[in-house]
Order: structure tokens, then C-alpha cells, then sequence
């Protein structure tokens, strides 16, 4: 997930790239920064809309490359599920 303008003061739990085996889990497509936006885009910031739950925390977990290939079964539901948090992003 890439930190647009409109998420600055959306809160982000550490996430995890399963592609590249790191923590950042960096949006290559722009896909996965558009649903957390429409899910938790700030509000009362004079900036675009608010999202539906524009309070909730967002996990970015990247199964996906930039070509929008996964090279073998990922499932990141084991480590989302280790952590407290109100809502998972697949990017």
C-alpha cells in the first residue's frame, strides 16, 4: 500500500510482503492503495471522500508480484491472524 495523501492519518499495522520475504509490503500496481482508500480513507480532512470504516487499521499483506503473478500457494491468513488488528488488505 502506497501512504497517498488521503490514508496520511489512516493507521497501518505491520504488514508483510510474501513475495519478496520482507516487511514492506509495497503496492506495485496501485491496486491494493485504491481498496484501502475506499475502506479507510481519513475524514474531516478537507481532501476526496471518507471511506466506509475510515477508522479502521489497515494490514497490507502482498501475495501478489508486480505482474500480478504468485509464484506458489501463499496464505497469509496464519500470520494476519497472529496479530490484533480490524482489517486484513490483500495488495
Amino acid at each position: 500500500m502506497s501512504r497517498v495523501p488521503d490514508l496520511e492519518q489512516t493507521e497501518l499495522v505491520e504488514g508483510y510482503d510474501f513475495v519478496n520475504d520482507r516487511i514492506n509490503a509495497s503496492d506495485d500496481n496501485g491496486h491494493g492503495t485504491h481498496v484501502a482508500g475506499t475502506v479507510a480513507q481519513s475524514t474531516n480532512n478537507n481532501y476526496g471522500v471518507a471511506g466506509i470504516a475510515y477508522e479502521a487499521k489497515i494490514m497490507p499483506l502482498k501475495v501478489l508480484s508486480e505482474a500480478e503473478v504468485g509464484q506458489y500457494p501463499i496464505s497469509p491468513k496464519p500470520f494476519a491472524l497472529q496479530q490484533i488488528t480490524a482489517l486484513i488488505l490483500l495488495i
